[in-house]
């Protein structure tokens, strides 16, 4: 068996042997002339003329070299878009520094150091991406501000505290009248201590109107100290009610008394609520915030702190968009049609 391989191993290279001659005899003579005619054509000839090659080689070099001046035009025309690319980006600078102060001041707050590049009218650093998202979504915000639908979302969220402080002021109504009843003269010592101003009915509109609102900022202002104010404000409130209600039956009978506070009170009455019930609201949230607060619960805290700045946030935005307007029609109700109807009909 081994014999008979050594055999084809021997006969295979005698073979390869036999080819190799054959093989140089077919290559040298078909590739050496064409390697000698390539060599010589790409020196010089004898004559000292250039090859056709050279020349093309030669006509494309010129040509390399007079496209600098079609290349330097680009690049102006390059620069002249650069500059217009910068003049739109100062452009876009010019315009992002006209945003509103109150909205820088509220990204300054929450951006700290970040904006400290911000001097006079300029950005001598350009602001942070995430100051500039908040800022344009700010204003996006604004610009699709809807004011039924923001009124909508925010107003029933005071429903149960507004709820709670009618119910109050229902119940001192209820007391200021029996304690009118008792007493005859505790409603002119009440009435008399009002302060109420003698003088022209412009006078009396602009008194009514800066009184009750300022009680009504009070209300929401000083409700977060434990909701004492609103409570307070609702007891006496409803008790003036009561005693006037007292007197008005007593003197001149249900016609009067309706005609004297249903066109003003029908407005004025549920501010006044409402505002308290924003009050007792703010209060509550203060009050849960202080107990964590001495609890020692920090993440607690945090989310009630939060919740409060934005209830605080809602309570402001109803004061000057919501309540403050009504308090303004209720008082020049009051003053020119209430007092004119009593003396037109008594």
């Amino acid at each position: 068996m081994i014999d008979a391989t050594e055999t084809g191993r021997d006969d295979d290279r005698s073979r390869r042997q036999d080819l190799r001659p054959d093989l140089q005899s077919d290559l040298q003579p078909n590739l050496l002339p064409d390697l000698k005619d390539e060599s010589r054509g790409s020196n010089f000839s004898e004559a000292g003329e250039l090859p056709v090659e050279s020349k093309h080689s030669f006509a494309e070099s010129d040509a390399f070299f007079a496209e600098p001046e079609h290349s330097l035009v680009e690049s102006d025309d390059s620069f002249a878009e650069s500059d217009a690319s910068f003049a739109e980006s100062d452009a876009s600078f010019a315009e992002f520094d006209d945003f509103d102060a109150d909205l820088y001041d509220d990204v300054a707050d929450d951006f700290g150091d970040d904006f400290a590049g911000f001097e006079g009218e300029s950005f001598i650093h350009p602001p942070p991406a995430a100051a500039q998202k908040k800022v344009f979504s700010l204003k996006e915000s604004l610009k699709n501000f809807s004011y039924p639908r923001w009124l909508k979302s925010v107003l029933p969220q005071y429903f149960k505290p507004t709820l709670w402080m009618t119910v109050l002021f229902i119940a001192a109504a209820v007391l200021g009248y029996f304690a009118g009843q008792s007493d005859p003269e505790i409603f002119e010592t009440v009435f008399s201590s009002l302060g109420i101003p003698d003088g022209s009915s412009f006078d009396l509109f602009l008194f009514i109107f800066f009184n009750n609102a300022g009680v009504l900022f009070m209300l929401i202002l000083f409700g977060f100290v434990f909701a004492i104010l609103p409570v307070l404000v609702v007891l006496v409130n409803g008790s003036i009610i009561g005693l006037v209600s007292e007197a008005s039956l007593r003197q001149f009978g249900l016609p009067f008394l309706l005609a004297g506070l249903l066109p003003h009170g029908i407005i004025e009455l549920p501010v006044i609520l409402i505002g308290a019930g924003i009050g007792f609201k703010l209060g509550a949230l203060f009050t849960r915030l202080l107990l964590n607060m001495i609890k020692g619960n920090p993440d607690v805290c945090s989310n009630l702190a939060n919740q409060f700045k934005k209830e605080f946030l809602n309570a402001a935005g109803l004061y000057f968009l919501f309540l403050l307007p009504l308090l303004l029609i209720a008082a020049f109700i009051e003053v020119y049609v209430t007092m004119p109807l009593l003396g037109i009909l008594f």
